[in-house]
């Protein structure tokens, strides 16, 4: 076969195979025309530099495809840092592969002809495609929270570093043993050390984002206990109101009394409407959400409510609750995970609602002896967007944001299969309803 064929053909195999380590561990699939810059960008830097820089080259193409990769993605770092971990478990994978062929055959596959090497690296890039599409289906959850969390940045930037080090030692150590003939010793202790060093790595990785992770979980619980000491003390501030108006129940009624008896219906009027008319509609007003989540007995839950129900009427939405019967567990839900959707529901119905000339909102809970029952109501202005768009990964209905809370509702709802979860869209409201069997 002409040489020159041979080296295209070449070119094409380790486009697919970087193509396939840096992207398939990534959770959204590749574009059509990203697929042709990268291969379209190999081929013009392997010609023109592989002659010069032998397989140096692959610092400058591995760098290439993934910023191909990431030219439009909103997560640029965590994408990022699963191309260079797909790099190098491609590095690990390819040693491992060579390492298994030659203690079964006795064959060197860097010294063997052409074709042979053709029909590996052929074998080869199934096999990875395959094992890296097997990866990200079992640990498909931990990538999509680690792509859809939002990590401290300097933490990011670390691993990104570590990532890269640790890319560009393989890079080196495989541009090196090209010059040394790539010998059996050379091959054999780098599929070792590699693979140790990989697990290292990986291991390092899962422990910073567990780590993480808790840290956002007591974060997370924080804030409900907040949201919840908030509530008990307006309890209290409303306990004391009730007090003070107790205490001046008797000399408001004797001042009125003085007013009827003089017959001076002006001051009467007056004092009414100047004294005692505030009072009562600030004090109903204060107790109107706390009186409607007396038979929410979940405590997560009603710290969270309350604080969203408070951020509604000082939106001035008319907000309409019904809570008629007791809300006492959720025994197929986690309590921090109903708050976490409860959250995300609110925050979008909420600011969904603001945006709108009526401005409502409704929230209606019931437990019977089936199931828990909630309902979430909001005016909205969505006739340009369908209803399934919302939960997927990246898209907005605003000009800013990353669009991932309805996303993370879904990841959530994953968990719990037996949950039942509609969302309809008529006459300019929009409505969410969940079901929680018992």
């Amino acid at each position: 076969m002409n040489h020159t064929l041979q080296f295209y053909i070449d070119i094409l195999m380790g486009a697919l195979v970087l193509m396939i380590a840096c992207t398939n561990l990534t959770p959204l699939p590749i574009k059509v025309n990203n697929i042709f810059f990268i291969i379209t960008g190999i081929f013009i830097m392997s010609i023109h530099l592989l002659p010069i820089v032998g397989n140096f080259l692959t610092y400058l193409m591995v760098g290439y495809v993934i910023f191909v990769v990431l030219i439009g993605q909103n997560k640029k770092f965590q994408i990022f840092i699963l191309g260079i971990i797909g790099y190098i478990f491609n590095v690990l994978f390819n040693y491992l592969c060579m390492a298994i062929i030659y203690f079964i055959t006795g064959i060197n596959i860097m010294q063997i002809g052409w074709y042979l090497q053709t029909l590996f690296t052929i074998c080869y890039i199934l096999l990875l495609y395959i094992t890296t599409s097997a990866i990200k289906q079992i640990f498909k959850r931990q990538i999509n929270y680690f792509i859809n969390q939002k990590f401290n940045t300097k933490i990011i930037i670390y691993i990104c570093l570590f990532t890269t080090i640790c890319a560009c030692i393989l890079i080196t150590n495989f541009a090196s043993s090209q010059y040394l003939g790539y010998p059996l010793f050379s091959i054999l202790l780098n599929c070792f050390l590699f693979l140790l060093y990989f697990a290292f790595t990986i291991i390092m990785l899962y422990q910073i984002i567990r780590s993480i992770k808790q840290d956002l979980e007591k974060k997370s619980k924080l804030e409900e206990y907040k949201n919840l000491q908030e509530y008990t003390a307006k309890l209290e501030d409303l306990y004391q109101q009730m007090r003070s108006f107790k205490h001046d129940y008797i000399n408001i009624l004797a001042t009125l009394n003085c007013y009827i008896e003089q017959r001076d219906f002006e001051l009467l009027n007056e004092y009414f409407h100047n004294k005692i008319l505030p009072t009562g509609k600030q004090f109903s007003k204060d107790t109107a959400s706390l009186g409607k989540l007396a038979n929410i007995q979940i405590l997560e839950l009603k710290g969270l409510l309350y604080q969203k129900f408070i951020r509604a009427s000082s939106l001035n939405l008319q907000l309409n609750i019904d809570i008629p019967t007791p809300l006492t567990s959720t025994n197929s839900m986690k309590p921090i995970d109903l708050s976490r959707l409860m959250g995300i529901f609110l925050d979008n119905a909420i600011e969904a609602a603001f945006e709108t000339e009526e401005k409502y909102l409704f929230c209606g809970l019931l437990e019977n002896e089936d199931n828990i029952i909630i309902c979430l109501t909001n005016s909205c202005n969505m006739n340009r967007f369908p209803i399934e768009k919302l939960y997927e990964n990246g898209f907005t209905t605003k000009d800013t944001g990353y669009g991932l809370g309805l996303f993370n509702a879904k990841e959530i709802l994953k968990n719990y299969p037996n949950v039942i979860h509609h969302t309809e869209y008529k006459n300019n409201r929009f409505t969410q309803e969940l079901y929680i069997p018992q």
